[in-house]
């Protein structure tokens, strides 16, 4: 039986006084309103626990907590919304990448994608995969679910609404992270065993250009600002894409593992916030090349996201099982928030 706990105070914003602080709400589906997350809020997939922490925007408190082992939903990986913002995309490998993703033939095993109600926390469907995957995205249409093989040369394309496969589309070997470009024209693939982005028109499905990038790419992290940062874990590099010609800049050797990496929109000086695991931090460069700043967080900083405004940023910290809050104009931590163990996926989404 899955679970959704509630914390007492967001209890009492409802006008409903229990003397317990959590909730096991399927027992007490009559007596309290169902979970309603309208508000702007932080989605923090916490791996070891199987959970998704939900943390208000505004307050920056967690308001809520998603608990998925129950439903088989072992080790939770990256994250991913619908254009809506009403449905969550969770990749789900089975296996903790904590400290890498180096399991060879491993990745055979079966896998698992989510698809949650972002405002009821109730899940909508889970896929069984036929390998094991690191992420999964969801169409702009909404109509599709794409997600990686990671043991396979293939794209699973899946009907939003069934679950069913509808059709794969080849890449290159051991497909990590797939997503869609800030116009919804293509998708990229970090093939990890290829060494490449695989490009992708969406409406072909057809694989339109291959970029070589860094050893062993782990996430093409596709930015509003127009640019995709890839990240690599063998030889840590970055390697930026512009995402209106799909040309790649000359890689950047990085001399610490990256997490992941991102941008804002709204920085005219187009600084990128790269997260560092093994020193637990962020390291800024201006224009893709430059290091700027440094900004403690906790042990094994790993994903970001930013909220709607550009004023802060929210920084997973995998094995201090916290989320830093930064703010951005001073590049100071100004919170930090326990959530489950082993965070790792996070995203911003905006009200409803």
């Amino acid at each position: 039986m899955r679970k959704i706990f509630i914390p007492l105070a967001l209890l009492v914003a409802f006008g409903v006084l229990y003397l317990v602080p959590q909730l096991h709400i399927e027992d007490a589906i009559a007596h309290q309103p169902k979970l309603k997350i309208k508000q702007a809020a932080i989605y923090v997939v916490n791996g070891e626990s199987s959970s998704i922490s939900i943390i208000d925007a505004e307050g920056d408190s967690v308001v809520a907590t998603i608990d998925m082992d129950d439903d088989g939903v072992l080790w939770p990986h990256h994250i991913a919304q619908s254009k809506d913002g009403l449905t969550l995309a969770i990749g789900v490998p089975g296996m903790d990448f904590s400290h890498g993703h180096g399991h060879g033939g491993m990745m055979t095993m079966e896998g698992k994608v989510v698809l949650v109600n972002s405002k009821t926390g109730r899940i909508n469907d889970i896929i069984t995969t036929p390998s094991m995957v690191h992420n999964a995205v969801i169409t702009p249409n909404g109509e599709e679910v794409w997600t990686g093989y990671m043991s396979d040369k293939k794209i699973g394309v899946y009907n939003a609404k069934t679950g069913k496969l509808k059709t794969t589309i080849e890449v290159d070997q051991g497909p990590m992270d797939v997503q869609f470009s800030t116009s919804g024209k293509y998708a990229y693939v970090a093939s990890q065993s290829g060494n490449v982005v695989d490009v992708i028109e969406v409406d072909s499905k057809k694989v339109v250009k291959r970029i070589p990038v860094g050893e062993a790419p782990i996430a093409p992290w596709v930015s509003a600002n127009g640019f995709v940062y890839v990240t690599t874990e063998e030889n840590p590099s970055l390697t930026i894409i512009d995402q209106s010609t799909n040309e790649a800049a000359p890689i950047l050797k990085l001399n610490f593992p990256p997490g992941s990496a991102a941008a804002m929109a709204s920085d005219q000086t187009h600084t990128v916030w790269v997260t560092d695991e093994k020193n637990g931090s962020v390291h800024l460069f201006r224009n893709g090349t430059e290091q700027i700043a440094e900004i403690s967080c906790g042990a094994g900083s790993h994903a970001i996201t930013f909220n709607e405004a550009g004023t802060k940023a929210y920084v997973t910290n995998q094995f201090a099982n916290t989320v830093s809050v930064i703010d951005v104009a001073s590049r100071k931590v100004i919170k930090t928030i326990p959530v489950g163990k082993k965070p790792n996926g996070i995203l911003y989404r905006r009200a409803l």
